[in-house]
Order: C-alpha cells, then structure tokens, then sequence
C-alpha cells in the first residue's frame, strides 16, 4: 500500500473514532451549537423590542425611537419586488410600518437604525409599529404613547 493511501485511511479512522467518541460522551462540537442557533432563530417567532424614547430630542418635537428585532433581519427586501420566494427566506427578512397619530397611512423602515423623524407638535401623540415580513403581513404590534412639551 501507498504511504499516502495509508495515511489517508490513518485519518479517516481517528476522524471517526474522534467523533463516536465525542458522540458517546455527550459532547456537542461548535458547528452543531451554530446549526442549532441558526436553526432556532429560523423557527422562532420574530420579536420586536422597543425603547424609551428620547426625551431631550422629544423635548424639541423630534423622535428618537431605538428597538431591535430578534429572530428576524430588518431588509429592504418585499414580497412584490423579490417574489413570494422572500418569504420564505431563512433567517426571516422583514421591516417596520410606522404610523403616527392613526394618520391613516404608514411608511416603511427597513433599517435596523433608530426611528427619526418630527417634528411633532406639543401635546400627545401615538406611534404605532407593526414588524411585518417581506409580504407585509402583520407579526405583532406595539404602540408607544410620547408627550411633546410646550417649547
């Protein structure tokens, strides 16, 4: 037999052994733990979570809105441009639909950046976000209510 034939099949036996070895002792190697990460955020249920405004910003009439998503990227990426194959795209892609004051319309952020915008006139005002997929259908709403000073 060919040295490199030998040697070949020297490493094939310890790779196996290795690895029924670690198999039997219960130990996870760091591509499984990834594959499981990566596989959970795949099936989990996108989360949004949003912060306390800023209230030195908010105090001009401007809004300074931080959140983050999880289980989900935030992506220019829609349904009626890209097909309905951006559904089903893994990890999920998706965007916000804002709404200020039940306006009656919205605009879409697809951006992991904060919510900016204003300036709002003193008094009460509610923003509404809806996280939403690539075919804007609806995963959950949240509705934050902020207060404009007098200036």
């Amino acid at each position: 037999m060919k040295p490199l034939a030998i040697a070949t099949a020297i490493v094939l036996c310890l790779t196996a052994f290795s690895s029924a070895n670690a198999a039997g002792h219960d130990h996870k190697s760091d591509s499984n733990a990834q594959t499981t990460s990566s596989q959970h955020m795949d099936e989990a249920t996108p989360k949004l979570t949003v912060l306390a405004p800023d209230h030195e910003t908010l105090k001009s009439g401007y809004v300074y809105l931080p959140f983050h998503v999880e289980n989900m990227n935030i992506q220019p990426i829609y349904a009626e441009f890209a097909g309905e194959a951006a559904t089903t795209l893994r990890p999920k892609i998706g965007h916000l639909h804002v709404m200020v004051d039940n306006a009656g319309w919205k605009w879409i952020h697809a951006s992991t950046d904060p919510l900016y915008f204003g300036q709002l006139s003193p008094g009460p005002h509610q923003i509404e976000l809806e996280l939403v997929d690539a075919a804007h259908a609806v995963i959950e709403v949240q509705t934050i209510d902020i207060t404009v000073l007098e200036r």
